[in-house]
């Protein structure tokens, strides 16, 4: 139900129903611009909150956890995945189909998921305070259940810091990159 001033400012609409009284459209600019100044603060707030940082330690562990994910991922290993995805893991696929750390590890289990070879190219790392990014561009020659899935894919993988020291991927998501003509 609507409130007595909603009500007010409704009626209050010419007949044809296209314009408001000049007092009513100069509350409604005076509204808008609140609103619009308190939208951009709160942006700006939540900007800064995502505390970035430069950690060369932090960089080097963190590049290394993905050199042994990839070295695992061809290898098929599945004890070394185990370590290096956090529990919480989810995975996007090309196809926009999601799964956790139990099918990813699976589908390397089952043999539905063979990667033969993979190589990444301009990579970008991003750390946070507790975590990190990495984007870039992955060239794979592979197969997942007979189907040949080789290509570039562009890439973001989020990682977590672990209190050990250690990474964990926590995120990733994959877009395959249309072939040129």
């Amino acid at each position: 139900m609507m409130d007595e001033e909603a009500l007010t400012l409704l009626s209050r609409i010419d007949r044809d129903g296209d314009s408001l009284k000049a007092a009513d459209m100069r509350r409604m600019r005076s509204f808008l611009r609140i609103f619009a100044i308190t939208a951009l603060l709160a942006t700006g707030l939540n900007l800064t909150a995502a505390d970035r940082y430069k950690s060369d330690r932090d960089e080097q562990v963190l590049a290394k956890t993905v050199a042994d994910l990839d070295a695992a991922v061809l290898k098929s290993d599945t004890t070394t995945l185990t370590k290096l995805i956090s529990d919480e893991y989810t995975f996007v696929d090309a196809t926009g189909n999601t799964m956790g750390k139990a099918q990813e590890i699976g589908s390397y289990t089952s043999g539905d998921l063979k990667i033969e070879a993979l190589s990444r190219n301009g990579s970008r790392t991003r750390l946070y305070v507790g975590g990190g990014l990495v984007t870039g561009l992955m060239t794979i020659k592979g197969k997942y259940k007979n189907e040949d899935i080789s290509g570039d894919y562009r890439y973001v993988e989020m990682f977590e810091s672990r209190k050990s020291g250690d990474w964990q991927l926590y995120f990733s998501q994959i877009t395959k990159v249309p072939e040129k003509k």
